[in-house]
């Protein structure tokens, strides 16, 4: 004699990710002459081992997506802030290329904290490809406010072809080791964080740090 469960599939929304925990028809075997306490007594066991399972696995992917606290969004931008954005872009568009001697300057420079961060390519005079520069800088109030002293340090050290690819924030735990790529810019767009990340992980000061990115917040 047989008992059936069926249970249905559980689904589990987070970071806009929809994965499901399947779980199949359990079959439970009863022998013949089995009293009907025995059997639902067994019932009842593999049922609970079933929720169980179920909460591990809810607890594994929620973990995974939760290696750090993600501050809350802060919708910090304005009219005036897109147009000089926007100003900022189309200087950099204009302007040509320098004589001014090269000097090579780090691709990091991220602040402690929760800030907001750039990413940028800039090519060395003579260079066949872009290099990407990330930066975040403390207490700025928008992208451009991240953008603009490190855009003028690379210009000052003679670097052609400056383009401002997108932002985000960065959330630098120096004491944990960690680091959060994640958000958007309103005046820049997204920018690529796995390129972002891939450029930190290339920094020796945080080659033993951990770096995770995400699309969330702002």
């Amino acid at each position: 004699k047989k008992t059936i469960i069926n249970l249905y599939s559980v689904n589990i929304t987070k970071a806009g990710v929809l994965p499901a925990i399947l779980l199949q028809q359990i079959i439970i075997k009863s022998p013949p002459k089995a009293s009907k306490r025995v059997r639902k007594s067994k019932l009842l066991s593999s049922t609970i081992l079933l929720l169980s399972l179920s909460f591990v696995a809810f607890l594994y992917l929620d973990s995974r997506t939760q290696t750090m606290d993600i501050p809350p969004p802060e919708f910090t931008t304005n009219a005036e802030d897109k147009a000089e954005a926007a100003k900022l872009v189309s200087q950099l568009k204009e302007s040509g290329h320098s004589e001014i001697e090269f000097k090579r300057v780090p691709q990091v420079k991220i602040a402690e904290g929760a800030n907001k961060y750039v990413l940028i390519s800039a090519q060395e005079p003579g260079a066949p490809v872009s290099q990407y520069f990330v930066t975040s800088k403390k207490g700025a109030s928008y992208h451009r406010n991240a953008a603009e002293p490190f855009v003028k340090k690379l210009q000052k050290h003679g670097y052609q072809d400056i383009q401002i690819t997108g932002g985000g924030r960065i959330l630098l735990d120096t004491e944990a080791k960690k680091i959060s790529v994640f958000g958007f810019s309103y005046s820049f767009g997204q920018g690529n964080h796995e390129l972002s990340k891939q450029v930190i992980e290339r920094d020796e000061r945080y080659s033993d740090f951990t770096i995770t990115t995400s699309n969330e917040g702002y």
